[in-house]
């Protein structure tokens, strides 16, 4: 398999340019994205749900070993662009949707993995609506925020222990993979 283009070469060739008023940043760092993939212990059989795709950086690995990926992403040109530059025969289904409003019940015959670089502007928000559908997921491996990692792991007690550490405590139990320096974005 050739190596793909960077995700700045990509956003050059094509004119592409991450919008932040929607939470857009581009992983750009190959090392990260086979860590994510790796600890996520992707299998031939599973299919996958990735919220934000974006170029597709985490896309491509995820499509290579699993047997299913439904990309769900806002931005129209982003979703062009999936659609026009990944293999078909990768499997790889894009829904253009917002995942804050999506139905993951519609998915056929879950339960799916979650594997995604959730947007930040809307993680918290997003993780109880993934929360709530819960059902249709055998687990979520997603990179969020240092901010809100804190959160998610605070213990009683500690400054950063709230609302969402409740709620996502209540449903899932969080584990800390790996950090991500801002110079992989």
């Amino acid at each position: 398999m050739a190596p793909s283009p960077s995700p700045r070469e990509l956003c050059r060739r094509y004119g592409l340019t991450p919008r932040r008023g929607i939470g857009q940043c581009f992983l750009d760092d190959p090392a990260v994205v086979e860590q994510i993939v790796a600890r996520a212990a992707i299998r031939p059989t599973d299919r996958v749900v990735e919220i934000g795709p974006g170029l597709g950086v985490l896309t491509l690995p995820l499509a290579h070993r699993c047997r299913q990926v439904t990309a769900i992403e806002l931005d129209s040109r982003l979703a062009g662009f999936l659609r026009t530059h990944l293999p078909t025969e990768l499997g790889v289904a894009v829904v253009e949707a917002d995942a804050l409003r999506f139905d993951f019940t519609t998915l056929s015959d879950p339960p799916y993995r979650m594997v995604a670089n959730l947007p930040y502007h809307i993680t918290s928000p997003l993780l109880l609506h993934l929360l709530a559908q819960r059902a249709c997921f055998t687990d979520l491996t997603v990179m969020v925020q240092k901010e809100v990692a804190d959160r998610l792991l605070a213990a009683p007690g500690e400054r950063d222990f709230g609302r969402l550490t409740l709620r996502v405590a209540f449903d899932a139990e969080v584990e800390p993979l790996l950090p991500v320096p801002a110079a992989s974005f």
